[in-house]
C-alpha cells in the first residue's frame, strides 16, 4: 500500500515536504497540530451536488495541500462515490500519512465516509442542491488520534462539460494525545467554505477545489472517472 501511494504522488508530480516542526510537548502546540490535522482530513467531496444515480459512480485519486508546523504537505487519497436510490450518494476515501518527521512511530492512516442527499437534482436550467454528512478517522502512531464529523450544504450547476459548485459547512474536530506528553484532548467546531469545478472530458474527469476550514486554507486536485 505504501508503494502505491508513493507511485500516486510521483505520477501527479506531488512533492511532499515532510520536515515539519511541530511542538507536541505543550498543550498549545498539540492544539495547533490537532487543528491542522483535523482541518486537513475533514471530508471534502470535490464533486458537484447532483446525484450520480443508481448506476453512477466516481473513482479517483486526489491530492490536498495542507500545512503542519508551517511546512507544506500534499496528502494523496484514493476516493470513490456511488449513486444510490432516492437521490442518495455514498462516498469515501483512504490515505496514508508519511509524518515520521513529527514524531510518528510509523505511517499514519486515515479514512473518511460520507452520505449525501440531493434536495434538488438539477436540470438544464435549474441548479442542484445537496446536503452531506461525513465522518473521518485518522491514526498517527505516537502522535495523535483524530476524528471529524461534518455537515455541508452545496449547490452546483452543470454547463455542458463543466460543473462549478460552492458550499458551506460545519466540522467538529476531536483528537487524543498519543505522544506520551500528557496533553488533554482537543475539541473544536470550525466553519468550512469551498468553491470548485468538475470538468468532464468524457475519457476522464478533472476537479479543482479551493476553500477554507477554520483558519486553514486548502486546495485539492482530483483526477478520475465519473459516470
Amino acid at each position: 500500500m505504501k508503494k502505491l501511494f508513493i507511485f500516486l504522488m510521483l505520477s501527479f508530480g506531488f512533492i511532499s515536504h515532510a520536515n515539519a516542526t511541530v511542538d507536541l510537548t505543550s498543550q498549545a502546540g498539540f492544539d495547533t497540530f490537532s487543528d491542522e490535522i483535523g482541518s486537513a482530513l475533514v471530508y471534502r467531496a470535490v464533486a458537484p451536488a447532483d446525484p450520480l444515480g443508481l448506476i453512477g459512480f466516481d473513482i479517483a485519486v486526489e491530492g490536498t495541500t495542507a500545512s503542519f508546523g508551517g511546512d507544506s504537505v500534499i496528502i494523496p487519497k484514493l476516493k470513490f462515490q456511488k449513486g444510490l436510490p432516492g437521490n442518495f450518494d455514498i462516498a469515501g476515501y483512504y490515505t496514508q500519512l508519511p509524518l515520521t518527521s513529527v514524531g510518528a512511530t510509523g505511517d499514519g492512516t486515515a479514512y473518511g465516509v460520507a452520505l449525501s442527499y440531493a434536495i434538488w437534482k438539477g436540470g438544464p436550467v435549474s441548479p442542484a442542491l445537496a446536503i452531506r454528512g461525513s465522518y473521518t478517522n485518522a491514526d498517527i502512531p505516537g502522535v495523535v488520534g483524530a476524528t471529524t464529523t461534518g455537515v455541508d450544504l452545496e449547490i452546483s450547476k452543470g454547463f455542458v462539460l463543466i460543473s462549478p459548485y460552492a458550499g458551506i459547512g460545519l466540522a467538529n474536530i476531536n483528537t487524543t494525545d498519543k505522544s506520551g506528553n500528557g496533553n488533554n484532548g482537543y475539541n473544536s467546531q470550525v466553519t468550512r467554505y469551498f468553491v470548485g469545478a468538475n470538468l468532464n472530458l468524457k475519457i476522464m474527469d478533472i476537479a479543482f477545489e479551493a476553500g477554507k476550514t477554520g483558519d486553514n486554507n486548502f486546495t485539492t486536485v482530483k483526477l478520475g472517472f465519473r459516470f
